[in-house]
């Protein structure tokens, strides 16, 4: 992550084992830092990580009740990281991955809106 280290200054050498994030946090982190710094292809595969790891046990200490929705929230990390990488074709799979998880979700949720005005420029 050559433009991600400033933004991490904290040297992990120096942590005791159970303060390490888990493989998920880590992924989380990476993917955000690497869409804000609008690379797209790190920051897709970072998503992809944790889209493939559905139910796993990520090793944390202790068990986050929303990990459900973090894992939704990645296909539409995945499409923002997809478009961002020039490949509307991976990007318009993972907004409708998106959607339809979010088919019941309250339409006047921001992310949601947001979600589909992108899918719409997409197309």
């Amino acid at each position: 992550m050559p433009n991600a280290k400033r933004f991490f200054p904290r040297r992990w050498t120096t942590c005791t084992l159970s303060s390490l994030p888990s493989a998920q946090e880590r992924w989380t982190t990476r993917s955000l830092t690497y869409l804000g710094l609008r690379e797209g292809a790190e920051a897709a595969a970072e998503f992809e990580k944790i889209l493939d790891h559905k139910g796993a046990n990520w090793g944390s200490a202790w068990q986050h009740p929303y990990w459900g929705q973090f894992y939704s929230l990645s296909y539409l990390g995945l499409a923002r990281g997809s478009v961002l990488a020039g490949d509307p074709a991976k990007a318009g799979k993972a907004y409708q991955d998106f959607l339809t998880l979010w088919k019941d979700a309250d339409p006047d949720i921001p992310i949601l809106k947001e979600a589909k005005a992108e899918y719409a420029k997409l197309q």
